[in-house]
């Protein structure tokens, strides 16, 4: 979207937003004055209630003298005669005044005859009323005042009462009874007044709320309707409220008056936007959109000026960027002359780089050589062996420091390109434990390997680059650790699946404010770092180069004077053949046998421990040789990796010092690679079994039988010895080409020796037989194949000592 678009929309936008609110503020005015507007209608309409009720109480206490000054009425209350009653009251009086009872008393207060509305009655309809009535203060203030008249609350009812003192019309002598004239205002009588006034009128006695004066008329919104309330008090002094729902009068005045606005805001809005889009493409969208144009064109090289009349900003602003334009050619033109100095100064130092990197190795290489020639020397003294591993040790440190030097300088121009290939994990961080060790024995520092079982065994990568990378970061944690020890930790991230390596140390530390700086070239930790350990200062940035190249990062924490803590991500698919590092089922044989670890290092039997308890072994781990020799574990295993000579039988853990032998069967090497450990425990476990040989070929049956019997197996000759009384373990059969009797001599082998497995050796361009429940060892046969088909390491074993 262009900057017109974006002006136009910004400017009705803002637009938009003053009309919408002020709109809204007139629409919140005018909403509070006709609120007030409806509470003083509301409040008018409970007065003109209010008076109504008033009129009725004048109105009813208008007829009762008519009644009490009747002389006959004084004649009945004198001999009571119940004929008067009879001749002169019916129930149409009642109806016709709107009473709900009439009640002659005596000034006593007793009751001489009443009449109901109800079936015509004659009987009190309220005995409340009728106790309240034959109360002495009250017939006394009857008799007194010359009658009483008011609203009594008798129930949810309330009631109009209007007492009289009966006299002659005349008005002489005392007093013979009292009239009452008694009116219910129950909903029809609250229907008759609503036909009066144009709203609601609701009135209720409030038996549980005592009396209080109110300042006046209080009002609550109910929806469309405003209620007004008071109360009144009642002549026994209870709680009668009045209340009045009056509907809102002015919604339709409002709504008209707020469409009126819409419309005029709208007219305002269309006239002021399109004013102001007239002016404002005028005055300034079209000299920008030239402005931009002239811009453009000196950008492709079409145009050389930008052409903007005016004196005002926008006119300013097209001098300011000729101004600019021009120092820019200026300035690029200087710079184009720098870069062309700067590229032939680079093609030279990579020339003199590659000529030095030749002129350097090749001798390092040949020192390297023939120090190692000298080191396998039997005639040297062991100072001029010490003498000759310094030579070497230095010669593989400046071969190094060369090698880091190009590396850096390849990977900074970009030539560096990562070859992928299919390669074992394991096998490369084996060869980058193997490559520091000779430093860490010297130095007296323990190195321990931790891998996660759920690691891929096989990766696809550049293992040269992975190798490079774990050995600066292992070099670095060697070679600034003084005390203590190195940790190398192996695992895979489970939100991701991209491999994580951390390497630990006890060393000096880092600053925190220098954490960053380390991966600088020719940074170090600190400025007295260089002199006290040496080193160039290339080793971390070419490891954040290359961990940046392979999709990762690296990342350190660190605490001066307690150690460093580096880890490195890096993003490798899963190899083809790939499995679990540690895959429990490739070891399903050593499922539930048992091994001693006895070893003074906690930490090296702890990860020693976690390696054998993954497939399934039984592991007893012991600190001292007392604590070995007071325990029984027969038929266990031993690894020993106690100071004291091992027993007869055992692994004995070996620290690497960069020299040892890898082929040694009775050593194991620390740090321990899974690999390592496993096989190491096939070669503790062996079990002696009888093997039964069924290969023609006698060079090849003696080489089988050779390695069979090296390792403590029974090896039988079936061809020499076709039956015989002890049973065989495993039959090792020759499988050649064409061989028609292969099935028959299957079948006879399993009918005479049902428990033994089969092993058949195959060549390895051979299409293997359809013999199910076979296992095949592929021609020429590899000694360590053939012993784990023979021992059945691979699955599960059919008998534990």
């Amino acid at each position: 979207m262009g900057l017109r678009a974006r002006t136009l929309w910004a400017g009705g936008l803002l637009l938009a937003l003053l009309l919408g609110g002020a709109y809204a503020g007139m629409g919140m005015f005018l909403g509070r004055h006709f609120a007030s507007l409806e509470d003083a209608q509301t409040l008018r309409d409970g007065l003109l209630a209010q008076k109504g009720i008033e009129r009725e109480v004048t109105e009813l206490a208008g007829k009762v003298p008519d009644w009490a000054d009747w002389d006959d009425a004084y004649e009945f209350m004198k001999e009571r005669d119940s004929t008067f009653i009879r001749a002169n009251l019916d129930t149409t009086v009642l109806t016709g005044m709107r009473l709900r009872e009439i009640l002659f008393m005596d000034v006593h207060g007793g009751v001489v005859a009443g009449l109901s509305q109800y079936d015509g009655r004659r009987i009190p309809e309220h005995p409340g009323l009728t106790r309240w009535l034959s109360d002495p203060q009250v017939l006394k203030t009857i008799l007194r005042d010359e009658g009483l008249q008011g609203w009594f609350v008798d129930g949810n009812t309330p009631l109009l009462v209007v007492s009289k003192p009966i006299r002659k019309t005349s008005r002489a002598g005392e007093p013979r009874g009292i009239l009452t004239f008694v009116r219910a205002y129950g909903p029809e009588e609250i229907r008759r007044m609503e036909s009066v006034f144009p709203f609601g009128i609701s009135i209720r006695g409030l038996l549980d709320v005592p009396f209080r004066a109110k300042d006046g008329w209080e009002l609550t919104s109910r929806g469309d309707t405003l209620r007004a309330e008071n109360w009144i008090r009642g002549l026994n002094g209870r709680t009668l409220g009045i209340e009045v729902d009056s509907p809102r009068r002015f919604d339709g005045q409002k709504r008209m008056l707020m469409l009126w606005l819409a419309v005029a805001f709208g007219v305002a809005a269309l006239v002021f936007g399109a004013s102001g889009v007239v002016l404002l493409e005028r005055l300034v969208l079209t000299r920008l959109f030239h402005l931009e144009q002239d811009v453009a064109g000196i950008a492709s090289g079409s145009s050389l000026r930008i052409h903007v009349s005016g004196n005002d900003e926008i006119a300013r602003l097209g001098h300011n960027i000729d101004q600019m334009v021009e120092s820019l050619r200026r300035a690029t033109g200087e710079l184009r002359r720098t870069r062309d100095v700067s590229e032939r100064a680079e093609r030279a130092k990579t020339r003199l780089l590659a000529s030095v990197s030749h002129e350097m190795r090749t001798p390092l290489n040949g020192i390297l050589g023939l120090a190692d020639l000298l080191r396998r020397s039997t005639h040297l003294s062991e100072e001029d062996r010490e003498n000759v591993d310094m030579v070497a040790e230095a010669g593989s440190q400046l071969l190094l420091t060369v090698n880091t030097l190009l590396d850096h300088s390849r990977l900074e121009t970009g030539d560096l390109e990562l070859v992928e290939t299919d390669f074992s994990l394991e096998e490369i961080v084996g060869h980058a434990l193997v490559d520091i060790m000779a430093m860490a024995h010297r130095k007296g520092l323990q190195v321990h390997a931790e891998f996660d079982p759920n690691l891929p065994s096989h990766v696809r990568g550049d293992p040269d680059r992975v190798r490079q990378l774990l050995r600066n970061l292992l070099d670095n944690a060697v070679k600034f650790t003084n005390m203590g020890e190195i940790r190398l930790r192996a695992v895979r991230q489970p939100h991701d699946g991209s491999l994580s390596f951390e390497v630990a140390d006890t060393g000096i530390g880092i600053e925190s404010s220098r954490l960053q700086a380390i991966f600088r070239p020719f940074e170090q930790a600190g400025a007295d770092t260089f002199f006290a350990f040496g080193g160039v200062g290339l080793g971390l940035s070419i490891s954040r180069l290359l961990a940046e190249c392979m999709g990762g990062r690296i990342d350190v924490q660190s605490t001066p004077g307690k150690g460093s803590l580096f880890t490195v991500q890096i993003r490798l698919s899963v190899g083809p053949a790939s499995a679990p590092f540690i895959a429990a089922s490739h070891w399903q044989g050593l499922r539930g046998h048992r091994v001693v670890v006895a070893d003074s290092s906690a930490q090296r039997r702890s990860i020693l421990a976690r390696i054998l308890r993954h497939v399934g072994i039984e592991v007893h781990e012991v600190a001292t040789v007392s604590e070995f020799e007071a325990q029984e574990f027969p038929g266990a295993g031993v690894f020993w990796g106690l100071d004291e000579s091992s027993p007869p039988g055992s692994i004995r853990i070996c620290p690497r010092d960069g020299h040892e032998k890898d082929a040694s069967q009775s050593n194991l090497f620390a740090p321990f690679l899974p690999s390592d450990v496993l096989r190491h425990s096939c070669h503790l476990l062996r079990v002696p079994q009888r093997v039964g040989l069924l290969i023609p070929n006698a060079v090849l049956r003696t080489l089988v039988g050779g390695i069979l019997r090296k390792v403590g197996h029974e090896t039988v000759i079936l061809e020499q010895q076709p039956s015989m009384n002890r049973p065989l373990d495993v039959v090792v059969v020759d499988v050649r080409e064409g061989d028609d009797g292969l099935d028959d001599t299957i079948a006879s082998l399993r009918n005479g020796h049902p428990s033994a497995e089969i092993v058949t050796l195959v060549g390895t361009f051979q299409s293997a037989p359809g013999l199910s429940g076979c296992h095949r060892v592929k021609r020429p046969v590899d000694a360590a194949a053939l012993l784990w088909e023979v021992e059945g390491w691979g699955r599960e074993s059919r008998a534990l000592n």
